[in-house]
C-alpha cells in the first residue's frame, strides 16, 4: 500500500483513505470529485501525447515496475488518471541523445541566428541532463519532451526577437492561446484545462507540478527572482501550482512602467495639464476619490494616474484618439498590445494578494509582460 500511498500523493486526503482503509464508496466517490478537473486535463494530455512526433521514441524510456503497475492498478480510475499528473520519471541521460536530435526535428529551432552558434540538438540535450529530479510525466513522456523543447524555444524568441512584431506575435499566439476567463472559484487544474481548450500548446503544462520549477530554470524561462514554497491549504485542496515572488513584482514593473510612459508622452503631446484635457471627468473623478481614500489611510499623495487600474491604463492607450500620435511608435500595433493586456489583467488579482497562480497563468504573464517591457527598453532576462 506504501506504493499506492506514493502515486496517489498528490490528491492528500484520498490517499490517507487508500492508505488505512480500502476502497469504500465514500472513498471512490471523493477520488471523482478531487480528479475532475484532473481527468480533464489527463485526458486532453493524452490526445495530445499520442500525437506527439516522438511519441514511439519517448515510449520506450517509460519502463515501470511490476510492483508500480500493479499498485496503479489496484486504484480507482479517476485515481489513476489524477495521479499520472504527477507519477514523473527521470529519464536515462543515454536515451537523450536520441530523443533531443528528435525534438530538433519536431520543434525546430525559430531561427538559427538566434541559436549563437549552438546545436538546437546539442543545447536541449545539455539542458535535459542537468535536471536531477524526476520530470517527465510517465504517461505522457513524448508531451513532456516536447514540452521542454517549446519552453525552450519561446525563451529564445522571448529574449532575441522584435517585441510586438508580426513573427513574433504569431509564435507566441501559436505557444500560449488565446486570454481566458478565470471564474474566482476556479481551481489551478481548471485554468490548466481553460488554457489547453484555448490552445495553449499543452506541452508547456506537461510537467509534475513540484518540479515545473526545475524545467523552467534549465530552459531559462526564469528570471531574477526565487521560487517560493507553495503554500498549504486548511482543507487539503490544492492552492495553486506555481508561487514565485518574482511574479507579483513583474506584474507591478509592467503597470508602473507603463503609468510611467503614459505620463511622460502624453504630457509631450498635450501638455502637463494632459489629464484635464483627454481623460474622461468620471474617471479622473474616481482616480481623485481613490487618492483621497489612500490620504486618509495615511498615504502620501502621488500623481492621480498613480490611482489608475490595469486595464484603465489599456483604455488611455488604445482609446481617445491617442494611439497613433502617442503611442503606436512604442507598442507598433494596437490589437498586439491589447492581446497582452487582457492576458495579464486576470493574472493581476491573484499576485496582487500574494496568492498562487496556474503554470499556464506563468506562461502568459512572463511572455506578455516581457513583450511590454521589451518595447519599453527594459529586458527583464538580462542578466
Amino acid at each position: 500500500m506504501k506504493e499506492i500511498e506514493r502515486i496517489t500523493n498528490p490528491l492528500r486526503g484520498l490517499s490517507r483513505e487508500l492508505h488505512l482503509g480500502g476502497h469504500s464508496q465514500a472513498m471512490l466517490d471523493a477520488g471523482k470529485v478531487l480528479s475532475q478537473h484532473q481527468s480533464v486535463l489527463a485526458s486532453a494530455f493524452d490526445t495530445l501525447n499520442t500525437q506527439s512526433g516522438i511519441f514511439k521514441l519517448a515510449a520506450k524510456i517509460n519502463t515501470q515496475s511490476g510492483v508500480l503497475k500493479k499498485a496503479i492498478e489496484q486504484v480507482s480510475v479517476a485515481t489513476r488518471i489524477a495521479s499520472s499528473l504527477e507519477n514523473a520519471i527521470l529519464p536515462d541521460t543515454s536515451a537523450l541523445a536520441s530523443i533531443a536530435k528528435q525534438l530538433s526535428y519536431t520543434v525546430p529551432a525559430i531561427d538559427a541566428a538566434y541559436m549563437v552558434d549552438l546545436n538546437w540538438a546539442k543545447a536541449l540535450q545539455a539542458q535535459m541532463e542537468v535536471i536531477r529530479k524526476p520530470w517527465v510525466l510517465a504517461e505522457f513522456s513524448a508531451l513532456s519532451f516536447e514540452g521542454f523543447a517549446s519552453i525552450s524555444r519561446l525563451n529564445i524568441v522571448l529574449r532575441h526577437a522584435e517585441p510586438f512584431s508580426e513573427q513574433t506575435r504569431d509564435y507566441i499566439d501559436a505557444e500560449i492561446g488565446d486570454p481566458i476567463e478565470v471564474a474566482d472559484d476556479d481551481g489551478p487544474d481548471a485554468r490548466d484545462v481553460a488554457h489547453i481548450e484555448a490552445g495553449m500548446n499543452g506541452g508547456l503544462l506537461a510537467f509534475p507540478s513540484n518540479t515545473s520549477g526545475d524545467v523552467l530554470i534549465q530552459t531559462k524561462f526564469v528570471f531574477k527572482a526565487e521560487f517560493a514554497p507553495i503554500p498549504t491549504t486548511i482543507d487539503g485542496s490544492d492552492p495553486g501550482h506555481i508561487f514565485h515572488p518574482g511574479h507579483n513584482s513583474l506584474i507591478t514593473t509592467v503597470e508602473q512602467n507603463l503609468r510611467h510612459v503614459i505620463s511622460m508622452r502624453m504630457a509631450n503631446k498635450y501638455g502637463e495639464e494632459w489629464l484635464e484635457k483627454r481623460v474622461s471627468g468620471n474617471l479622473v473623478a474616481a482616480w481623485e476619490k481613490r487618492r483621497q481614500e489612500a490620504i486618509a489611510d495615511g498615504e502620501s499623495p502621488l500623481h492621480l494616474i498613480q490611482y489608475s487600474n490595469f486595464m484603465e491604463l489599456k483604455d488611455i492607450v488604445i482609446g481617445g484618439g491617442h494611439w497613433k500620435p502617442v503611442f503606436e511608435p512604442v507598442f507598433i500595433r494596437k490589437e498586439h498590445f491589447v492581446t497582452s493586456m487582457d492576458r495579464l489583467h486576470p493574472i493581476r488579482k491573484p499576485l496582487a494578494h500574494s496568492r498562487p497562480i496556474g503554470r499556464g497563468q506563468q506562461f502568459h504573464l512572463i511572455s506578455e509582460a516581457a513583450l511590454i517591457l521589451k518595447a519599453l527598453g527594459i529586458d527583464i532576462f538580462k542578466n
